[in-house]
């Protein structure tokens, strides 16, 4: 018997072996909880904009209640009126919202004063600074710039009370944070602030129509003066993460240098287009244009807060940027006011 014929005989006696077969896995979900999650603390999302850490932030201390409150207030609102299962009502500032988001929310802010004010700690500091973080969001989807803004400070003044930051004493000796992981409110307030400006001020069509040749060429300063800023935002960022590795004396003269040249730029600024927007806010009559130009004068009060309180040694003063701060207050108000008009 040939070679070839014993392989056929012997083919013909195995048994039959279908071709291989891949086994089938269901498709599961892209994306870790963090990225998921993350998602949530704008609607204006961008590429280059990144709330990770946040999102960590919040995984982290899940098993706090007030925090889960205010997530669960968070993702309701972003699932907004298509939620089926509780009945959607409409808030005082025009933003529909379903009634699970406004009662978690209500839970929260409710159950962190109390906490605050029985329970004073690290560790309820802690979980203020990450609801902190979700009411700012929260609020600002819902148009409520002013209590949005309170909720701000208070996550500042808890940030520099315990340190959250190295600094430079009075004597420019480096003193070092604490190291208890608490999130950075004020950049997490910059990156929304500064990925989530209103559209153009005006539109081609609009400045056509427009019946003074003046309010044209200020609607075209208030853009100028809105890419300005977010110039300076990205220097701010940069400037604190170089606050957050401050560890040598060496360091210090060069971060004080940048400082100050920060706070030029944003004085030179204020010069600049502070009172074309105040124009823009009291003459016309869009509320979109309205709104623009105090959105801008709004992220300009923050930078300018953030900034003198980077690198400073003692806790929160609010005496000391009594006017910066008081000037925050009344424009969060105004661009509240201007949202809820119709």
């Amino acid at each position: 018997m040939s070679f070839l014929a014993r392989e056929e005989e012997q083919q013909q006696l195995e048994p039959f072996k279908p071709p291989f077969k891949r086994r089938f896995k269901p498709k599961a979900k892209t994306g870790c909880h963090t990225c998921r999650l993350s998602l949530y603390f704008h609607r204006k999302r961008q590429a280059n904009v990144c709330y990770r850490n946040e999102a960590r932030a919040v995984l982290a201390n899940l098993s706090d209640p007030t925090i889960r409150h205010a997530l669960d207030s968070l993702i309701a609102l972003n699932d907004g009126i298509e939620t089926t299962r509780h009945a959607s009502t409409v808030i005082t500032h025009g933003v529909f919202i379903n009634q699970r988001s406004l009662d978690a929310y209500n839970a929260a802010v409710s159950g962190l004063a109390s906490r605050l004010k029985e329970e004073p700690s690290r560790t309820s500091a802690q979980a203020a600074l990450v609801c902190c973080h979700m009411f700012v969001s929260i609020e600002v989807m819902m148009g409520d710039y002013a209590t949005a803004f309170q909720h701000f400070l208070l996550g500042l003044r808890i940030m520099y009370q315990y340190r959250n930051r190295p600094g430079v004493s009075d004597t420019g000796r480096v003193v070092p944070c604490y190291g208890l992981g608490f999130p950075h409110l004020d950049e997490f307030a910059i990156k929304l602030f500064a990925s989530g400006y209103p559209g153009k001020h005006m539109s081609p069509c609009e400045r056509e129509h427009g019946s003074s040749t003046t309010t044209n060429i200020n609607a075209i300063l208030c853009d100028q003066a809105r890419s300005d800023l977010s110039v300076l935002s990205a220097e701010v960022l940069a400037f604190l993460k170089r606050v957050t590795g401050l560890q040598s004396q060496y360091q210090v003269a060069e971060l004080m240098a940048t400082k100050t040249q920060i706070l030029g730029c944003l004085q030179s600024w204020e010069q600049t287009y502070s009172q074309t927007a105040n124009d823009m806010i009291k003459g016309m009559s869009s509320k979109r244009v309205r709104f623009g130009a105090a959105f801008s004068l709004l992220l300009h009060s923050v930078l300018t807060v953030v900034v003198n309180l980077a690198i400073g040694a003692s806790t929160y003063d609010g005496h000391s940027l009594g006017s910066e701060v008081a000037l925050i207050k009344a424009t969060a108000h105004m661009a509240t006011e201007i949202g809820k008009s119709a």
